[in-house]
């Protein structure tokens, strides 16, 4: 579309470089710049439609930023809570990860590797 455009007017630019035009190269020229405005409508569209995409796409960027740095810190937020837990029990810190968290920490991996599934399904859905 975008040689097409670039195409007509330069076509456009040679035809009125002509000498002494006659009326059938003023219709040409006419005609020339109805394509021309035509054209220029639907790059003007198809970028938009572009930009609007990426808006998408970097909302979707944003809200996984968000979701990975909430997970670490919710998965930060457990370990010390079963830290100060059992430190307050045994009265010396737990120094090895509990079962339980590091069940949480690997749920938390394999959503992260879900994620991409996630992106090419809500581009597909655009």
């Amino acid at each position: 579309m975008a040689i097409q455009a670039s195409t007509t007017q330069h076509l456009l630019d040679e035809m009125d470089s002509l000498p002494d035009r006659t009326v059938e190269d003023n219709m040409a020229m006419e005609e020339g710049d109805r394509l021309l405005h035509r054209l220029d409508a639907e790059i003007a569209e198809h970028i938009s439609l572009l930009h609007k995409a990426a808006d998408g796409t970097h909302s979707i960027d944003d809200a996984l930023d968000l979701r990975r740095r909430n997970a670490m810190i919710a998965d930060r937020r457990e370990e010390l809570r079963i830290m100060l837990t059992s430190a307050s029990q045994s009265g010396t810190p737990e120094t090895e990860p509990t079962r339980r968290s590091t069940d949480l920490i690997e749920s938390r991996v394999a959503a992260f590797h879900d994620v991409p599934e996630v992106i090419a399904k809500a581009r597909s859905r655009g």
